[in-house]
């Protein structure tokens, strides 16, 4: 059978021959029988792609969402698919991974000593959980870095035989901003890890603002506080058995 695209939009041509490009990749999977099966998954993840427009990303959103795709697969690779249920940035918490009183923030930096970003006073409020978690990435841009699309396919990968944790990822892209589209844009920012994350746990003395910060609420109409923390002189969380552990409970039943 034959695609054809009958617009001749050009912005329309362009998705056409994006969303062609990723089914023939699709078919290099499948066996012939199973070609319609992989051709209405194309077509649903796409549609959520063309429901809403896309805008050109910033350096900053495409390393924020790097770390979490790169601990994603991390994570999928470790502790299996079924992680995918519990990453949480996307739909707008406050961590980036929870599940069972474990929340997880991760964060990306291309200095040393790291510095975070916090967006809301929750975003480190370890009170809030039973243990609250921060995996900082630490990156580097080398030419021959991984770029979005290239994590993206690889979760897609481990997923593939899954059409159900497929579908919730592609959903949860979509709602984190990800538009297929913009591959070319994202191929700007490269990114590599440089060695392991490190892990810290937010406790009593790790520096922070929550609501317990002021000595009164803060007033409703404020609507928004920010802030960068510095991780300096900051012991990291070195026991791997016990993070072992942790994790493990975040995706226990």
């Amino acid at each position: 059978f034959a695609l054809q695209c009958r617009s001749e939009d050009t912005r329309h041509i362009d998705l056409f021959l994006h969303f062609s490009e990723d089914f023939a990749r699709s078919l290099g999977h499948v066996r012939a029988e199973e070609v319609p099966i992989s051709l209405k998954r194309s077509l649903q993840k796409w549609r959520l792609f063309w429901a809403a427009p896309g805008n050109l990303p910033t350096e900053e959103w495409v390393k924020g969402l790097w770390g979490e795709l790169d601990t994603l697969l991390y994570f999928i690779q470790k502790l299996g698919p079924s992680t995918m249920a519990h990453w949480t940035g996307p739909d707008r918490l406050d961590q980036d991974f929870q599940g069972n009183g474990i929340g997880i923030e991760i964060k990306t930096s291309e200095v040393m000593p790291p510095v975070l970003y916090i967006n809301t006073t929750e975003q480190l409020d370890h009170t809030l959980f039973s243990h609250l978690l921060v995996a900082v990435c630490i990156v580097a841009q080398p030419e021959q870095g991984s770029d979005l699309a290239s994590l993206v396919e690889s979760i897609a990968q481990t997923i593939e035989d899954q059409p159900e944790l497929e579908a919730i990822f592609w959903r949860k892209l979509v709602a984190a901003g990800y538009r297929a589209n913009l591959t070319d844009e994202y191929a700007k920012y490269k990114y590599r890890l440089v060695g392991e994350r490190i892990w810290y746990q937010v406790d009593e003395s790790f520096p922070k603002i929550t609501q317990r910060s002021f000595s009164a609420p803060i007033d409703s109409r404020i609507r928004d506080i920010k802030y960068k923390v510095e991780l300096t002189g900051l012991s990291e969380f070195s026991d791997q058995a016990k993070l072992s552990r942790i994790l493990q409970k975040m995706l226990a039943n």
